[in-house]
């Protein structure tokens, strides 16, 4: 029987940060599989649509330096990383980071960022950017200043 991957723990560090500022390295250590090579896939859960986003495909890098949007809600913003062996037996790690929202969030800047992740084809960092501006509209609704937002 194929068994999936064991032993290992995957974190991030800094273990805290600043949404769409600061970088976190989502990394994984320590798994073990005779079915080798094993495959990494990073992601964040949103609960805010049910699902998952992936930050990665699957691939044998053991770690992901990116950008983590602001929770829905709170502070914290769980993470999961699904790790496969060659037969696609897989385990899954959870795990949080602390993120709080940016003091000089500006949608505009996070706007410009989307297109040009879009003209990179970095669909990933796209996610990332449009949940975070989704989750700052959410906390502080969708004015500004008294003026709307257009996003």
């Amino acid at each position: 029987a194929n068994l999936p991957p064991t032993f290992g723990k995957c974190g991030a560090n800094p273990s805290a940060g600043v949404a769409l500022e600061d970088t976190f390295r989502l990394e994984c250590s320590g798994w073990v599989d005779e079915d080798l090579p094993i495959m990494f896939k990073f992601q964040i859960i949103t609960f805010a649509n049910g699902g998952l986003v992936d930050l990665s495909g699957f691939g044998e890098m053991v770690y992901r330096d990116t950008t983590l949007p602001t929770p829905a809600e709170g502070t914290t913003l769980s993470l999961c990383t699904i790790i496969r062996d060659s037969l696609g037996a897989s385990s899954s790690a959870y795990y949080n980071a602390t993120v709080t929202e940016s003091a000089s969030f500006n949608i505009t800047n996070s706007r410009l960022q989307m297109e040009s992740s879009l003209g990179n084809k970095d669909t990933q960092k796209y996610s990332v950017i449009l949940i975070g501006i989704a989750a700052y509209l959410k906390k502080n609704g969708t004015e500004t200043n008294g003026s709307s937002v257009t996003v």
